[in-house]
């Protein structure tokens, strides 16, 4: 009966050791950028605490690509002209990136 106690002990803190040892996968932060709605009136949107590692196509850019973002995340996100992640690109440092004055884009992707 002692036995189980310490081996249950050692197994739990075990499991506990290994749950928290996985890795983020989240970018710390918000991503704000701004778009065009039908009205042709600028609007802006935020990605927080976006995925990393996956592309993602922002959600305010069904009509026009998307302009002027920021980077305010802890990851280096990569913006590209096309939905998929595809197309001409540009990075943006992590916490002060921000795109150039010219660029626009439909998609992002944070590593």
């Amino acid at each position: 009966m002692r036995l189980r106690t310490p081996l249950a002990a050692t197994a739990l803190a075990l499991t506990l050791a290994l749950a928290n040892a996985t890795p983020s996968s989240a970018a710390v932060g918000e991503f704000e950028y701004s778009a065009l709605n039908l009205n042709n009136t600028e609007i802006r949107d935020t990605l927080v605490d976006p995925d990393s590692g996956e592309c993602i196509t922002l959600p305010a850019v069904l009509n026009t690509p998307a302009f002027r973002a920021r980077n305010r995340t802890t990851s280096t996100a990569t913006v590209y002209q096309t939905a998929d992640c595809e197309g001409d690109s540009w990075e943006l440092r992590p916490i002060i990136g921000r795109s150039p004055l010219l660029a626009r884009f439909r998609s992002v992707v944070f590593h």
